[in-house]
């Protein structure tokens, strides 16, 4: 019995400290808690055991660096939240461990180590400038932690700053203290919850209701405060107040249960502009706001023209410059649009137009009501011109320039269009065009009827070729570069389109393409016709190779095997195999007797059809293949370089 408790005992001791162990190495690790939760602290303790363990300066400073970057990453979580203050003050603290743990690492090993903290102080600006709480629950912390952390920055990345520099920054107090996982700031003020039922919890000295009774009480009361706690709504709410608004009371416009809508009680009276003056635009009416405007909604807005006497009296700003100079209300009489004026031109007692509207530059010098009749529509103009009395266009009108100098009604007969123009060429007595019509440049030199046939259009043009008596085509056209000098009629039997052109080829008499067409760099060097016996189509051509075996010794029909670089100069067999003279192998022969290489002594091409045979015993391609030409004109080569 007690061997079994002594065994049981001593397994608890082994076990449980390693149980405890493996708990804290993966709190420490994964550092699932934050600031206020209930088990931060002992992830803090698994920190700091962790920390213990680590005996290299630099590792231990990096790991200190790595808490502190996790610290930061709590307070930007805690923002918005009462948690501000009590994430700062755990920020700070991994902060002054890590310049500590920095500081002491010898300088020529710290380099990316204050690299780091520079980066880190970079990041916690950021995240200091997006607090919303300690800005009014501590502003003095925050301005202190601002300092403190602008000087950690800049001596972390100047390289003239030693360790204790470092150190002395890391000693600045933020006045935050930080007891049982709760903050206090100064004086360490605690929050007391009221006893319940009490007058105290009921709030009645400052009743809850609407969206302030959802709210916990440390929305209000930050950190614990409940002492000095402002209970206006400017107190709470200054920071989304919008420039110049209202200045009064803001219940006097706004409810508890939501910003907006916002109403005002307009029953009290006062005047408009005592709210509203910045509202009003430049030039605006002076008088009374109320006489055009409701409480309702600013716009739309009336007023009541009944009794006024003259628009002028309110409107002389809307008077736009060079305005009729009568009384508004002649024209003026619909008071809810200016747009919407008209004048009755039957009250001018006869005067002409020119008595009030000044004609544009260039207009006709005569009495305006000879065009303008509609009173209501200045462009609805139109002229008797059965009244000129036998005058020409250009008594009035002035010609463009290089128009026709000849009387303007000879093509303008349609009065109420200029455009509507005609002449009949049946009445210039013979005249050539040119007597009018300058031509283009570079145009045909000839007399203008010979192809303009059509007076109402240029375009319609067409010569009858044959009227030439047989002039070939160069006497009137130029060929382009490099074209064929022979005559045009040659290939150019259409003589409505150049394009359609053709040519007999064979009428050359038996000369050879190159006669007249130039071949490509590094052309086959051969009669043309060897190829190309399509004379309409170049691309069409086809080489017949009858004199010489195309798969010689592997080619396998491909040209660049022969002719690289498409060069057809050289043919002969020299020039291929002159590298084989005296043999491929050893011996001086190919294969054993094959008709490409041969391995007898003799050197000699084998008797095959031409393949590479080194096991064969009768040569070529196949045991069985032929004698082709292809071998008899390797023997040619063979006696070629052996003759000697």
């Amino acid at each position: 019995m007690f061997k079994r408790f002594f065994k049981t005992v001593t397994a608890l001791v082994v076990a449980v400290p390693l149980i405890a162990g493996g708990a804290f190495a993966t709190i420490a690790v994964a550092a699932p808690f934050h600031p206020g939760d209930s088990l931060f602290a002992a992830q803090q303790l698994a920190d700091q055991f962790r920390l213990t363990l680590t005996f290299d300066p630099v590792q231990r400073a990096a790991f200190e660096l790595d808490l502190a970057d996790r610290r930061l990453a709590d307070l930007e979580t805690s923002i918005g939240s009462p948690n501000e203050l009590m994430a700062l003050a755990y920020f700070d603290t991994a902060l002054n461990q890590a310049v500590l743990g920095i500081a002491a690492v010898p300088l020529e090993r710290a380099s990316d180590l204050r690299t780091r903290l520079g980066l880190l102080s970079a990041r916690a600006l950021d995240v200091f400038s997006r607090l919303s709480v300690l800005p009014t629950s501590a502003p003095n912390v925050l301005t202190t932690a601002f300092s403190k952390l602008v000087a950690v920055g800049v001596a972390a990345v100047d390289s003239t700053k030693s360790g204790n520099d470092l150190v002395g920054i890391s000693t600045t107090d933020l006045g935050i203290t930080i007891e049982g996982g709760t903050t206090s700031s100064l004086n360490n003020p605690r929050a007391v919850p009221f006893p319940a039922n009490s007058s105290a919890a009921a709030h009645s000295f400052f009743p809850l209701t609407g969206q302030h009774a959802t709210l916990v009480c440390s929305s209000c009361h930050v950190s614990g405060v409940y002492k000095g706690t402002l209970d206006t709504c400017a107190g709470c709410h200054a920071q989304v107040k919008p420039a110049d608004h209202f200045a009064g009371d803001c219940a006097g416009c706004h409810t508890t249960d939501a910003w907006k809508p916002a109403k005002f009680d307009h029953s009290s009276g006062a005047d408009c502009q005592s709210c509203h003056l910045n509202d009003k635009p430049a030039n605006h009416f002076d008088g009374q706001c109320s006489a055009c405007h409701s409480t309702k909604v600013w716009t739309p807005a009336t007023f009541s023209h009944t009794g006024q006497t003259t628009c002028a009296s309110c409107h002389t700003q809307n008077k736009p410059a060079g305005h009729f100079e009568g009384e508004c209300g002649v024209c003026h009489k619909d008071t809810t649009n200016w747009k919407n004026a008209s004048f009755d031109h039957s009250q001018t007692g006869g005067q002409d137009c020119t008595a009030c509207h000044s004609a544009p530059a260039n207009h006709f010098t005569g009495s305006c009501s000879s065009c303008h009749k509609d009173t209501t529509n200045w462009k609805n103009a139109s002229f008797d011109h059965s009244q000129t009395g036998g005058q020409d266009c250009s008594a009035c009108h002035s010609a463009p320039a290089n128009h026709f100098s000849g009387s303007c009604s000879s093509c303008h007969k349609d009065t109420t269009n200029w455009k509507n123009a005609g002449f009949d060429h049946s009445q210039t007595g013979g005249q050539d065009c040119s007597a009018c019509h300058a031509p283009p440049a570079n145009h045909f030199s000839g007399t203008c009827s010979s192809c303009h046939r059509d007076t109402t259009n240029w375009k319609n043009a067409g010569f009858d070729h044959s009227q030439t008596g047989g002039q070939d085509c160069s006497a009137c056209h130029n060929p382009p570069a490099n074209h064929f000098s022979g005559s045009c009629s040659s290939c150019h039997r259409d003589t409505t389109n150049w394009k359609n052109a053709g040519f007999d080829h064979s009428q050359t008499g038996g000369q050879d393409c190159s006669a007249c067409h130039n071949p490509p760099a590094n052309h086959y060097g051969t009669p043309c016709s060897s190829c190309h016996h399509d004379t309409s189509n170049w691309g069409n051509a086809s080489f017949d190779h009858p004199w010489f075996d195309i798969h010689h010794e592997g080619t396998n029909g491909n040209c660049t095997n022969c002719h690289p670089g498409s060069d057809y100069s050289q043919t002969d067999c020299v020039t291929c195999h002159q590298q084989e003279e005296g043999g491929g192998d050893d011996d001086g022969g190919g294969g054993d007797d094959g008709g490409g290489d041969d391995d007898d002594d003799d050197g000699r091409p084998g008797r095959g059809g031409g393949g590479d045979d080194d096991d064969d015993d009768d040569g070529g391609g196949d045991d069985d293949a032929p004698v082709g030409f292809g071998s008899i004109l390797q023997w040619l080569q063979w006696i070629a370089l052996n003759i000697n």
